[in-house]
């Protein structure tokens, strides 16, 4: 990389620095060589950030996680993108009739976000937002929705018969993403995911 190209690159990743987040790590590189690698601000206000800190993902794990163990059954041919959700979890229609590749995309009419969590907790708030029904619409367009990624879980917990966390994170091992996890056993590496 350029000097140029690193000094508006530190430009603009510093001034986000307590601003927009309190710390943040870069790495890039291309054919496996390093080009650019550099840590900034703090893991916590104090400590300052190191290469080893790890952070939340939040909702990238819809991607890094959920779509992964989605995309890793379906080349096993456990599940396909036209399977629709009843063949795997019992809910009653219309929301039986939505399909994987619906959920994937979020198609399928699901509201964006539920409340429920301020009422339930554990393996009750599940069986409700499992129970939530599509919105009524003529068609089926685009909204984003946390309750796809929270009903494609399940059915992978259903198809593997593993918990989820277990399905997954034996997934990021095989590949070599071992830091990757839920709820990491070394908490002093793991880097705020605010200050308040």
């Amino acid at each position: 990389m350029k000097d140029k190209d690193v000094e508006s690159l530190n430009e603009i990743v510093l001034s986000g620095v307590n601003n927009v987040y309190t710390g943040a790590s870069i790495l890039i590189g291309k054919n496996e060589k390093i080009l650019y690698k550099n840590t900034f601000g703090t893991k916590d206000e104090n400590k300052k950030l190191t290469e080893e800190d790890i952070f939340d993902l939040a909702s990238v794990t819809k991607v890094v996680g959920t779509a992964t163990a989605v995309m890793r059954l379906i080349d096993e041919k456990q599940i396909k993108l036209e399977d629709k959700i009843g063949k795997f979890i019992e809910v009653s229609r219309p929301k039986s009739e939505v399909t994987i590749f619906e959920l994937l995309t979020h198609t399928s009419g699901m509201q964006a976000y539920s409340n429920l969590w301020q009422k339930y907790r554990g393996e009750e708030l599940l069986k409700h937002i499992i129970n939530i029904q599509p919105q009524e619409n003529g068609y089926k367009c685009y909204e984003y929705s946390c309750l796809n990624f929270i009903t494609l879980m399940k059915i992978v917990e259903e198809v593997t018969q593993k918990h989820f966390k277990e399905y997954v994170e034996d997934i990021f091992n095989e590949i070599g993403m071992g830091n990757t996890c839920f709820n990491p056993k070394n908490k002093d590496k793991a880097v705020s995911t605010s200050i308040r």
